[in-house]
């Protein structure tokens, strides 16, 4: 009777009820960089965040897979750093219920820092409106120089 309530019990802690609600983040490190000598001898420090505080952090090979698993389901940053490559920031990554969120980040040789915005959680609202009005200004900007190119011909 033990031996069944023991099993019971692993079935139920191993059950997926238990992790419902919750995503897996994974990405490939690889570099197509023929700067780089031997890339697999250089350690990726690959830091997870969440509302802007790290809640994870690994050391990878520059030539390897990472996985994030039962993460809430929200939206991350993740950053790739490491000696004499080029840090890779990588904002707005949104991981999702009973899913699996892939990436593939390329490394290559430098000291800057890349930042990619992926998704805002509330629909990149803010971004649209910043590009509704780029796209204004650019059309008042294209009438103009219109009206400049018809009076010199």
């Amino acid at each position: 009777m033990k031996l069944k309530a023991f099993f019971t019990a692993v079935l139920f802690l191993t059950s997926p009820v238990l992790s419902a609600n919750t995503g897996t983040l994974t990405s490939y490190i690889s570099s197509n960089d023929i700067k780089i000598k031997k890339p697999n001898d250089i350690p990726i420090l690959v830091t997870l965040f969440k509302n802007k505080k790290p809640i994870s952090q690994h050391e990878k090979d520059l030539s390897s897979y990472i996985s994030f698993r039962k993460l809430d389901e929200g939206e991350y940053s993740i950053r790739f750093e490491g000696e004499g490559i080029q840090t890779i920031e990588k904002h707005g990554v949104l991981v999702f219920s009973d899913k699996i969120t892939e990436l593939k980040t390329v490394l290559k040789k430098g000291n800057d820092t890349k930042s990619i915005i992926f998704s805002t959680r509330n629909g990149g609202y803010t971004d649209k409106i910043k590009i509704a009005s780029k796209i204004k200004n650019l059309e008042l900007e294209l009438k103009q120089l219109k009206k400049i190119y018809n009076v010199l011909n």
